[in-house]
C-alpha cells in the first residue's frame, strides 16, 4: 500500500462526504444559469465529474499539506483505484436524485 491508514482514511471520509453532497451539487447544475456557461445536456454527468474532480483535488491538496510533497505514481494510482473502487456509490447518490 503507497497511502499510510491516515492518508486512506482521509480519502474515505471525503468519499463520502461527497457522496452525501451530491444532492446540492445536482441542485447547482440543474440551475439555467450553470447549464448556459457549460453548455451540457446529462447533468448526471456533470456532477460526476465535479463530484471525481472535488475528490482527487481534495486529496492531493490534503496530501501535499501533510506530507509536504507532491504525490508520487504509486500514491496517485491507489488514490485513483479507491475512488473508482467507489464510483458506483457516487453514480447511485445521483441516480436517486431524478
Amino acid at each position: 500500500m503507497a497511502l499510510d491508514n491516515e492518508d486512506r482514511a482521509f480519502l474515505e471520509k471525503t468519499i463520502d462526504f461527497i457522496i452525501n453532497q451530491v444532492p446540492t451539487i445536482m441542485t447547482m447544475a440543474r440551475t439555467d444559469e450553470y447549464k448556459k456557461n457549460f453548455q451540457y445536456k446529462d447533468e448526471g454527468d456533470v456532477v460526476l465529474a465535479l463530484s471525481m474532480g472535488i475528490i482527487y483535488g481534495g486529496f492531493v491538496q490534503y496530501f501535499i499539506t501533510r506530507h509536504e510533497r507532491n504525490i508520487n505514481p504509486d500514491e496517485t494510482a491507489e488514490t485513483n483505484g479507491v475512488i473508482l473502487r467507489r464510483t458506483r456509490e457516487i453514480k447511485d447518490a445521483i441516480f436517486k436524485c431524478g
